[in-house]
């Protein structure tokens, strides 16, 4: 098999997943459509990518921490929910605030630099509390909003886990310093 195909594939599969998921059905007909659906994205995606204009590298050791993803959701639409009652029981406000949350720069493959971006936006975006605002590369920082602020560190440990070597510009993600 040639790569390309292997990374059609690759988006292939997961495109049908997510038509179906979000379908909700297994008739025939949405079935049909989920299936051309999946082929049209990863033809598309193909296209896009054979013009070579964005380099993506993604590192699996990075995805570890994506299983405590739905928990976070989870407990932050709990989080929203309780605040929401609140405001309409109580007629309490919540003041949503902005913060920078340190992402350090690292002199690295520009493709591997994109991939930890889109994943560490993805990752923390997903949850209602808090959404990525923007990542400024040549100063180490994130900015990220919270609906209700929390002290603790949003980015998940595992997208940083190589950054504490040689190379890296800014604290350490672990470093007293990098903290809040």
């Amino acid at each position: 098999m040639t790569r390309r195909l292997k990374f059609w594939i690759a988006w292939y599969v997961p495109l049908v997943g997510l038509y179906l998921a979000f379908a909700s059905t297994i008739d025939p007909h949405e079935l049909l459509l989920g299936l051309v659906a999946a082929a049209v994205g990863a033809t598309a995606q193909e296209l896009v990518n054979a013009q070579d204009l964005v380099r993506f590298r993604l590192k699996p050791r990075w995805l570890v921490d994506l299983r405590l993803l739905p928990g976070q959701v989870l407990a932050d639409s709990w989080l929203l929910a309780v605040v929401l009652w609140r405001r309409v029981a109580r007629g309490q406000t919540t003041t949503g605030a902005f913060r920078t949350v340190p992402f350090p720069v690292v002199q690295e493959d520009e493709a591997v630099t994109n991939a930890r971006r889109a994943l560490v936006t993805m990752a923390l975006s997903v949850a209602p509390n808090i959404y990525v605002v923007g990542i400024e590369g040549e100063d180490g920082v994130m900015l990220v909003h919270e609906l209700i602020p929390k002290a603790d560190e949003p980015v998940p440990p595992s997208m940083l886990a190589d950054l504490a070597g040689p190379g890296v510009a800014g604290p350490s993600p672990r470093s007293p310093e990098a903290r809040p």
